[in-house]
């Protein structure tokens, strides 16, 4: 039995959730409240909440839980087994925090504080004074699947601890949670699903220790789906805003991460894709430099002559000379091998 302790009480879940859907239970102590039950059911598994009629609502889906909570007084105590965020959607006096074993901070936060506590990571929340805010609770796969499409690897790498300046974004996220949860007509889970999508990724590229070095880069994700997008095109004329449109960036922040990706600008890698058309047409075939030229995307023979000389050193002309020279070299080996080769069946 799993078992989430809030406030001065202690519940447990009557029936055990799946591992990748573990979710905190809420239990807030109010004392202008009496407690009563909520029970929220799933298609594979259920949540109880024992929390005031004011405190909110919970939902919770394969990949995450929500919950909003607001009170007087209480606190949090979650367990290690998923991802936890907290999100204060309003400023809390004296709120007490311990994360793990650093000890407890406590001090007045503002509205949009973010409070994070990776999976194994225990996590105590406790107010004095009103408070509300969004709980999110990731399950492992789904912050798996985030950071895979971040980094291309299923490493979270979310730093333990807290975030005592306001994130706005994050508290607009949560604000949006918030609303969606006291919908009349009930959560839409796809929709909370993709809100706790977008979370995840604003958490990952802002609160991630190597958040320094995800900034300077394409994902990995976004540089393929450029890098085969520019394979595909390059005969053609590009515009740099194109790139970054497929990107979802502006121009200018798409310009430093692909260089900061490639090692190069947009435009100096598609002159190699180019260089390199324009190359294997010269070495393989017997069109001439200015045919080359044009298949390749060059304007004309001088302007494959003289992006070749500055960026590979030889020009056109030596790469055809080069090619043929290696097939007379093949065609004159050929010829001595063949002559060194006794004859067989041959007149007696």
């Amino acid at each position: 039995m799993s078992e989430l302790k809030l406030g001065v009480y202690s519940a447990r879940y009557r029936k055990r959730m799946p591992s990748t859907v573990m979710g905190a239970q809420l239990m807030l102590r109010d004392t202008n409240s009496s407690l009563v039950h909520i029970e929220g059911r799933e298609d594979v598994q259920s949540s109880h909440i024992l929390a005031p009629p004011e405190s909110g609502t919970s939902a919770w889906t394969s990949r995450c839980g929500v919950l909003h909570f607001q009170s007087s007084s209480g606190f949090l105590q979650f367990p290690p087994d998923c991802h936890i965020v907290t999100i204060l959607l309003s400023p809390a006096r004296n709120l007490s925090v311990t994360l793990g074993h650093s000890g407890v901070k406590s001090s007045d936060m503002p509205s949009g504080t973010i409070v994070m506590a990776p999976a194994g990571v225990k996590c105590d929340i406790q107010w004095s004074f009103p408070c509300e805010g969004i709980v999110v609770s990731f399950a492992r796969e789904a912050i798996d699947d985030i950071a895979h499409s971040e980094i291309g690897q299923p490493s979270w790498g979310l730093t333990t601890g807290l975030a005592a300046a306001s994130d706005l974004e994050a508290l607009s996220l949560a604000k949006r949670l918030r609303d969606e949860l006291l919908r009349q007509a009930g959560a839409n889970k796809l929709l909370l699903e993709g809100l706790t999508t977008v979370l995840g990724v604003h958490l990952l590229r802002n609160y991630n220790p190597n958040r320094t070095i995800l900034r300077r880069c394409l994902s990995p994700v976004v540089a393929s789906r450029v890098e085969e997008y520019l394979r595909q095109h390059f005969l053609r004329t590009i515009s740099v805003a194109e790139l970054a449109a497929l990107a979802g960036l502006s121009v200018g922040r798409f310009i430093k991460l692909f260089s900061g990706t490639f090692g190069q600008s947009p435009h100096q890698y598609m002159l190699d894709l180019r260089l390199d058309r324009a190359e294997e047409l010269l070495s393989h075939s017997d069109i001439t430099v200015a045919e080359a030229a044009y298949l390749s995307g060059f304007s004309n023979q001088s302007h494959l002559t003289t992006t070749m000389r500055k960026r590979r050193c030889y020009t056109p002309a030596e790469v055809r000379r080069s090619h043929q020279a290696r097939h007379f070299r093949a065609d004159k080996l050929i010829a001595q091998n063949d002559a060194a080769t006794p004859q067989v069946g041959g007149p007696s």
